[in-house]
């Protein structure tokens, strides 16, 4: 299994098998995230310790689904990470290296 930036530049082609099923599920999860009404950027840190969710509003239902969704990822690979949900004028707390979509 390929491991390492390195090992994934010097292959033309990585395969799913590759790759280990909880990357693509995360990512997926942040997908379904990032697509729910009101959500504008999801960051997270390397090594998956901290999720920050940027959303317009502090409405509670909203930060209900955004944490119903993630905690389904949470059950499955009992991995649980801080997960913070705030509002844009508060993007100033993302710590600086973190990755956004």
């Amino acid at each position: 299994m390929l491991t390492t930036p390195e090992e994934i530049k010097n292959t033309d082609n990585v395969s799913r098998e590759e790759i280990p099923s909880i990357v693509f599920e995360f990512m997926d999860t942040l997908l379904k995230i990032k697509h729910i009404e009101n959500v504008v950027k999801i960051c997270f840190l390397p090594g998956i310790s901290d999720i920050f969710v940027v959303t317009t509003s502090d409405d509670i239902d909203l930060n209900e689904k955004i944490m119903e969704t993630f905690s389904q990822w949470e059950a499955c690979y009992k991995i649980f990470p801080e997960l913070h949900i705030i509002n844009e004028e508060e993007e100033f707390y993302i710590p600086d290296g973190a990755h956004c979509i």
